[in-house]
């Protein structure tokens, strides 16, 4: 075999496996960005799973499949009929962005004080009367939306919220006194929304 023709197949050789190392490793490479609008979608890689978009899907209860997703950072379970956050929502340790609005949230679980890296509640339009005072070790939360539920007081751990920026509590019956008392004990530099006050009984 001539010199040249050897040095050509091993050439070959040594840059096919290159080339080829390099496809696989951008075969396997995570799309971190990909939304995911179906849990069954999902389930075929859960460790793949970032991003969950759960809307309009009449759910009555929190989906216990969610919580195989241990890698999720954003869960938008927005307009169904979820009544509960229930405890098993401090699994999902990476999560950042919890949305549960426009359903019938009465109960949200202590636990959701676990999630260290969560930076965005919203719990908008739902039934909520009273928030667990652990929330108050949210030492991340960024946004809070609590606007159109029932309630009256928050708890007075949240003057530890030292990274909160936005509250909205609009559309909740408070009277002047009440929304004093919010504003006393939440940080000063913070947005706070309220709705205009009335002479509640």
């Amino acid at each position: 075999m001539p010199g040249s023709t050897r040095s050509i197949i091993v050439l070959l050789v040594l840059i096919v496996p290159a080339f080829w190392g390099s496809d696989q490793e951008l075969t396997a490479q995570v799309d971190s960005s990909k939304v995911y609008k179906s849990i069954e979608k999902a389930s075929e890689n859960p460790g793949e799973v970032f991003h969950l978009k759960l809307k309009w899907n009449r759910y009555e209860s929190f989906p216990i499949e969610i919580f195989q997703f241990k890698n999720l950072i954003s869960l938008n379970l927005d307009r169904n009929r979820i009544d509960t956050i229930p405890d098993e929502i401090s699994k999902l340790k990476s999560l950042e962005r919890l949305s549960v609005e426009f359903n019938n949230l009465v109960y949200v679980s202590p636990k959701i004080a676990q999630l260290n890296n969560l930076k965005e509640l919203k719990l908008g339009d739902n039934e909520i009367a009273t928030l667990p005072e652990s929330m108050g070790k949210l030492q991340n939360l960024e946004i809070l939306s609590l606007w159109s539920n029932n309630i009256v007081e928050v708890p007075g751990s949240f003057k530890n919220l030292s990274a909160l920026k936005t509250v909205d509590l609009r559309h909740i019956r408070h009277t002047e006194a009440e929304q004093g008392a919010i504003r006393a004990m939440l940080p000063n530099n913070i947005e706070l929304k309220f709705s205009t006050t009335c002479n509640c009984d």
